[in-house]
């Protein structure tokens, strides 16, 4: 189902059940955008939705009309009041009341008074108090560290969101008793504060007399009674998924933040200028961030909320999602405190109920406090002084490689006009220094090039402070890229005749060339051929001058420092058939100007290649008749048994020279299939793959 789907049924959403119906969870099936639709103008509570599903809270009367509506769904739970226990004594097992949380507190505090610190933070309607504890080293004083707000119960029924801040509480005190160093780190370092229970009525009403009482208990003065917490915060107060039903589930209340509880809470977050928060809720297995109020918000800090959602993820195993994609809801908690405190503030969603049985408690807690501890560590370095794309790996050995990066000075302010250093190495010497250049946030520099294909460098950058604090990029370990051959080349020594034979069979391939003509180029030198992977030279017909000295050079220096290459040319051991260049470097040795025929099939490293030589450019007039000499092994054969292809390999090369023209291949297809077969992309490495999809043309390195 999409977010329109999930939008109309939120806003058409109005839920006045009779206070003690039994309610039931089903699956209702929703396929469609009608059904969707249709769906939205009944009386149900949702608490889960996916594509084709939406899971509801409904009574009997609700069921019945969902049935007579020609809705098809699935009973998850008929009576979800059962699942919990009656609560005598003000015992309630394994889940806490009201009295064992202050209690279990305020009984911390008076053991480890240096850690511990219980405040009372508010009042409900019925006079309760609202209790926060911090957990902290000198816990009396404020030291402007990094501050965390953990929150429970907003909503009455769910009990288990108290039972993951009182875990957090017991595992961070038992830590530091135990002496383990992590969480003492955590104590020393940063300012926890913990507010298990935020609607301390509600919990006292859903334990001793509704079980799935939700709300808090403001007498609405019409008989009715609750406002929904989550709903009453002043962000886009009163908008999306918010009733204005008195008797409604999710009723806002009579204007923002007009709650006991939700003031105290909007109060203490404005007083401790908490850098993140968790506000537990159950259920659906979820982890939320901002905003909720609508679907599509622009977020800016969208990367950061996903990031820290999807490791804390890891340990729970919860999806992690924006808050609107599950449904809609405006007045709610991370909404205010991200939009108007700045707060990264997220929602967990906790288990497949909103009263998990005991037996599933310990479990629910421990995975969510590693979470937890997860993103306390975190928040000491939400805002990393130093943002920084790495240098992408180049086939530009000349250099320079620009370098960027910004500064958050916003969130550490300490860092302003810093002094900003980029150190790298290329492996063969020690670390060599870079000062970067730049206003507060803003820094840029070159780092030097000239060197070896090859060549991988590796760096970090270092800022410090004028107070001496610095911060380094990445934390440990270095970035590393890479000098890269990449790129593929066409040599035409014909005045770019016969070219598009050769570019056309590069494009059949999908394959990024650069062309090279020397009529207009001039002669490309090794240093230019050094640059490419794999080079495909032709010299072209009988009237063309063949691999002059300058040329036959460049091709020795370009096989020295290593690459494959096609020659390619009919009257090319015409021409220089008593030079070492052929016999040594291309391994052939002349027979004849002419083989007598136009049919050729591969041997070797081009078996399985049979085509004419008689179609293309038409102009194969003298296909030399070859065999080899020195290093060359005979890869190609005419119909008639003489030799049509010799092939070199060294240790760093591959050179297959042909005794005629690729131009005169019958058909692309046929030339494509000989540029595959020698030049494969299984030759180049996976960042050389990703230069060529780049579309880097080679245009700056000619």
């Amino acid at each position: 189902m999409s977010r329109i789907f999930l939008l109309a049924i939120l806003m058409a959403f109005v839920f006045s059940i009779s206070v003690f119906a039994q309610q039931s969870v089903v699956i209702v099936k929703t396929p469609d955008y009608e059904s969707s639709m249709a769906l939205g103008k009944t009386d149900v509570y949702i608490v889960d939705a996916e594509k084709e599903w939406v899971e509801v809270v409904a009574d009997k009367a609700q069921l019945a009309d969902l049935s007579s509506k020609g809705f098809s769904y699935t009973v998850k739970n008929k009576n979800i009041s059962d699942q919990i226990h009656k609560i005598t004594d003000d015992n309630a097992g394994r889940y806490h009341t009201n009295l064992e949380v202050k209690g279990e507190l305020y009984a911390y505090q008076k053991k480890y008074p240096e850690i511990v610190k219980v405040e009372i933070i508010g009042k409900t309607w019925e006079n309760r108090p609202i209790i926060a504890v911090k957990i902290s080293d000198n816990v009396q004083v404020d030291e402007q560290e990094p501050a965390i707000l953990i929150m429970g119960l907003h909503h009455a029924r769910e009990w288990i969101s108290t039972e993951v801040p009182m875990y957090l509480v017991d595992t961070l005190i038992e830590g530091y008793e135990s002496g383990d160093e992590r969480l003492t780190n955590l104590i020393n370092n940063r300012e926890i504060w913990c507010i298990p229970v935020v609607s301390p009525d509600g919990l006292e009403y859903s334990q001793k007399n509704y079980k799935m009482w939700r709300k808090n208990r403001r007498d609405n003065g019409d008989g009715k009674f609750g406002v929904d917490p989550n709903r009453n915060y002043g962000h886009h107060w009163g908008e999306a998924g918010a009733s204005s039903n008195t008797g409604s589930d999710t009723y806002r209340g009579p204007s923002a933040f007009s709650e006991p509880c939700i003031q105290a809470v909007r109060d203490f977050a404005i007083k401790h200028k908490f850098t993140s928060s968790v506000s537990f809720h159950s259920y659906s297995q979820l982890i939320l961030w901002p905003y909720s109020y609508a679907y599509n918000v622009p977020n800016p800090l969208t990367p950061i909320f996903k990031d820290l959602a999807e490791n804390m993820a890891i340990f729970t195993k919860y999806k992690a999602q924006n808050s609107a994609d599950l449904y809609p809801a405006s007045g709610e908690c991370d909404d205010y405190l991200y939009g108007d405190l700045g707060i990264l503030a997220f929602t967990f969603e906790l288990g497949r109920s909103f009263v998990p049985s005991e037996t599933l408690v310990d479990g629910i807690c421990e995975k969510n406090v590693k979470a937890l501890l997860y993103l306390i560590e975190r928040s000491g370095n939400i805002f990393p002084v130093i943002s920084h794309e790495k240098v992408a790996s180049t086939n530009n050995y000349t250099g320079p490689y620009p370098t960027s990066l910004n500064i958050d000075t916003e969130h550490n302010p300490s860092f302003e006009n810093c002094n900003v250093k980029l150190f790298y190495t290329t492996g063969s010497s020690s670390y060599k220094e870079l000062k970067l250049s730049g206003n507060s946030d803003h820094y840029v520099g070159n780092i030097p090039g000239d060197v070896d294909y090859g060549t991988e460098y590796s760096y970090y950058i270092v800022a410090t402070a004028k107070s001496g604090e610095t911060a380094r990029f990445p934390k440990q370990g270095e970035l590393k890229f890479k000098i890269e051959k990449a790129l593929r080349l066409i040599v035409s020594d014909n005045g770019g005749k016969y070219i598009d034979y050769y570019t056309e069979a590069f494009d059949k391939l999908g394959w990024g060339y650069t062309v090279i003509d020397t009529s207009t180029k001039g002669i490309p030198t090794a240093s230019t051929l050094k640059n490419y992977t794999d080079i495909v030279w032709f010299t072209g017909d009988d009237s063309s001058n063949t691999l002059k000295v300058a040329e036959r050079s460049a091709i020795e220096g370009y096989i020295q420092s290593g690459g494959n290459i096609i020659i390619s040319g009919q009257d090319i051991g015409y021409n220089i058939k008593n030079e070492s260049f052929y016999k040594n470097v291309m391994g052939a040795k002349f027979k004849n100007d002419k083989s007598g025929s136009y049919t050729v099939k591969g041997l070797d490293i081009l078996e399985g290649l049979e085509f004419s030589i008689d179609g293309g450019a038409g102009n194969q007039k003298y296909p030399e008749d070859i065999t080899t000499a020195g290093p060359g092994k005979l890869v190609m054969k005419y119909a008639n048994g003489k030799g049509a292809a010799t092939y070199v390999k060294t240790d760093k090369s591959n050179l297959l020279y042909l005794g005629f023209g690729i131009e005169g291949i019958s058909t692309i297809e046929n030339r494509a299939k000989l540029l595959q077969t020698f030049l494969g992309e299984n030759k180049l490495s996976t960042e050389q793959k990703a230069l060529i999809l780049a579309g880097f043309d080679g245009n700056n390195i000619i």
